[in-house]
């Protein structure tokens, strides 16, 4: 699973675990305070800055998730966006049977940009897209390699029998 990486707002104690203890309440190891883990793209409030402090280690928190619920407050506001380079590429992929006959190649390279693109951003929706517009691109080209094999080989017999 990825990992969030966040600080106590009290102490700036650095902490890291799974992306499912955004919006929980947890307490801090070193200053007892009890804070709730911000989301990705919030900033966690500061109260003070700590200027003499040294610098702390970052704790990690057990990779099982609490087993209560989170909290109604850490849903998501809205549907996940999806990614346009997702978009793209099922569609770029998916006309170069119909319309455009090389848009596998841009499916292929949008594809593999926005599967990129979403495994840095947990927020972001797509995934199928992406990987659908990779399939059929990837199939797409497979299909007109062995047209164009079998049109060569073809051609190449004409040629021999003409002779």
């Amino acid at each position: 699973m990825s990992q969030w990486k966040f600080s106590c707002p009290s102490c700036g104690q650095h902490f890291s675990g799974d992306f499912g203890y955004c919006g929980r309440e947890i307490t801090c190891t070193v200053c007892q305070a009890q804070f709730t883990v911000p989301s990705p793209g919030t900033a966690a409030p500061v109260q003070k800055a700590n200027e003499g402090k040294p610098q702390r280690t970052t704790v990690s928190l057990p990779a099982s998730i609490p087993r209560f619920p989170p909290r109604a407050e850490a849903a998501p506001v809205g549907a996940k966006k999806t990614s346009g380079l997702a978009l793209a590429s099922l569609i770029c992929s998916a006309a170069s049977f119909i319309l455009f006959p090389f848009g596998f190649i841009p499916g292929i390279i949008f594809g593999h940009m926005a599967r990129k693109r979403l495994a840095q951003d947990p927020l972001r929706g797509g995934a199928g897209l992406a990987k659908a517009g990779l399939i059929i691109g990837y199939v797409a080209f497979g299909l007109y390699l062995a047209a164009a094999l079998l049109v060569l080989a073809f051609g190449i017999s004409v040629a021999k029998f003409l002779r």
